[in-house]
C-alpha cells in the first residue's frame, strides 16, 4: 500500500511538468519532463522502501517577488506540488527531504527605457528541511529551516527594453539554491508550515543580455542577486 501511494504521489508531482512544456520553451522540454517524471517514481519508490518512519504528499502555494533598484516589482502567485519523507531525529529534530514541483513567478516594470520582465519558472526543487518542535500529545509545534536547490524546467514570459523584446527562457538563469525559515503545526498525519524563503543566485544570466543597449541602471538590477523570494504555505500528508 504504501508503495503504491509513492507512485501515485509521483505521478501527481511530474503531471504538471510534462503538461507545461511547450515547444520552443526551451531545448529538448519534453525530453527534460519525461527525465523528470522517471526520476520523480525512482526517488518515491526509493523513498518507499527505506527506512524513513513517514512518506506522504505535500502541497501548496507559493507568492514570489523580485527586489530590484530603480524597478518596480510585483508579488506573483503560483504552486507547488510534490513527495515528501519525514525521518525522527533526537532532541525533538526532524530531517524532512522533499522532491517537488515548484514554480516561481517575477512581475518586474521600469519607468528607464521601458523595461519588463515577466516570468514564472517551473523548478524541479530539491528542500532538506530540519525541524525542531515539542509533541503536545497529538499536536507538534514546530520551527524549520530549509536550504534548497532547484533546476528550471521551463520558463515562460518575455523580457522587453523598449522594442526589444527576447522570451524569457533565454534570460534566466536554470540553476536557483536557497534557503527558508518558517514555521508549522502537525496535527497527526498533517502538517501545515509556512516559511519565508530567500534565492541566493542571480535572476538573470547576464551573459544573454547585449549590455551594450540597456541602461546602466537596468544592468545592475538584473545583476542583483536577490530574485524570486516569497512566502510558501504548504499541506503534507503522511500515510
Amino acid at each position: 500500500m504504501r508503495r503504491l501511494a509513492a507512485l501515485l504521489a509521483s505521478l501527481i508531482i511530474c503531471a504538471p511538468l510534462l503538461a507545461q512544456n511547450t515547444p520552443g520553451e526551451g531545448p529538448s522540454m519534453l525530453s527534460v519532463g519525461s527525465a523528470a517524471f522517471i526520476g520523480g517514481l525512482g526517488t518515491a519508490a526509493l523513498l518507499s522502501n527505506s527506512d524513513y518512519s513517514s512518506f506522504g504528499i505535500i502541497a501548496g502555494s507559493t507568492s514570489s517577488s523580485t527586489s530590484l533598484d530603480d524597478l518596480k516589482t510585483a508579488a506573483v502567485n503560483q504552486f507547488h506540488i510534490g513527495v515528501v519523507a519525514k525521518l525522527p531525529l533526537p532532541l525533538g529534530l526532524n530531517l524532512q527531504p522533499a522532491l517537488m514541483y515548484n514554480v516561481k513567478g517575477t512581475l518586474v516594470d521600469g519607468d528607464i527605457q521601458n523595461a519588463r520582465l515577466d516570468a514564472t519558472v517551473g523548478y524541479l526543487e530539491l528542500p532538506v528541511q530540519v525541524q525542531w518542535g515539542i509533541g503536545l500529545g497529538k499536536l507538534r509545534p514546530f520551527v524549520l529551516a530549509e536550504p534548497f536547490v532547484g533546476y528550471a524546467l521551463n520558463t515562460k514570459g518575455e523580457f522587453s527594453i523598449s522594442e526589444a523584446k527576447k522570451p524569457a527562457s533565454e534570460l534566466i538563469n536554470r540553476l536557483e539554491y536557497g534557503f527558508g525559515l518558517g514555521a508549522g503545526l502537525e496535527v497527526g498525519n498533517f502538517q501545515l508550515s509556512g516559511r519565508y524563503f530567500w534565492n541566493l543566485g542571480q535572476l538573470v544570466a547576464t551573459e544573454g543580455v547585449d549590455l551594450d543597449r540597456i541602461n546602466v541602471s537596468i544592468r545592475d538590477a538584473i545583476s542583483q542577486r536577490d530574485s524570486f523570494n516569497g512566502f510558501s504555505l504548504s499541506l503534507a500528508f503522511f500515510f
